[in-house]
């Protein structure tokens, strides 16, 4: 298991890092999905010092993590200076999510979406992101070798 002080020190080398390409990194997601892990709240106090650590080197791009459930929600709502999320959803779930996370009153991008066997398509999706003008990555529209395949 890798230190705490290791880890900080990764984060602010990889901040630094960024900051010196600026043009070429628009933000730093610090933790995905720090409750898949197993952990469950015992991930909270890594958690905040990520944040922690995240804002010492005053990175010039904006911080997100990609957990909105449970104990974390307020955590990070609170930290975040854009929402980022996850969503398989049908198109009703995803237009309920990106409701509840407008709330925060930040800028909103989808970084994981769609899973055509659950009704999630894309024309459904989009439609949904520009309607509500929220930013939508996707990493891979054809199940390849490394692709995370819900199928």
């Amino acid at each position: 298991m890798v230190s705490r002080a290791a880890v900080a020190v990764r984060v602010q080398l990889c901040a630094e890092q960024c900051d010196q390409l600026h043009r070429d990194v628009d933000g730093l997601d610090l933790y995905n999905e720090p409750m898949n892990s197993g952990m469950g709240d015992a991930s909270i106090p890594l958690v905040l010092e990520v944040f922690d650590w995240g804002r010492e080197v005053n990175p010039s791009q904006p911080l997100s993590m990609d957990e909105w459930s449970g104990k974390l929600y307020k955590i990070i709502g609170d930290q975040v200076d854009v929402v980022t999320f996850h969503n398989y959803e049908p198109p009703q779930g995803l237009q309920n999510e990106i409701d509840h996370l407008k709330k925060w009153d930040r800028p909103v991008i989808c970084t994981e979406w769609l899973n055509r066997n659950t009704g999630s398509t894309v024309a459904d999706c989009l439609s949904i992101f520009k309607a509500e003008n929220v930013g939508a990555i996707y990493w891979g529209l054809v199940n390849g070798r490394t692709q995370t395949n819900l199928n």
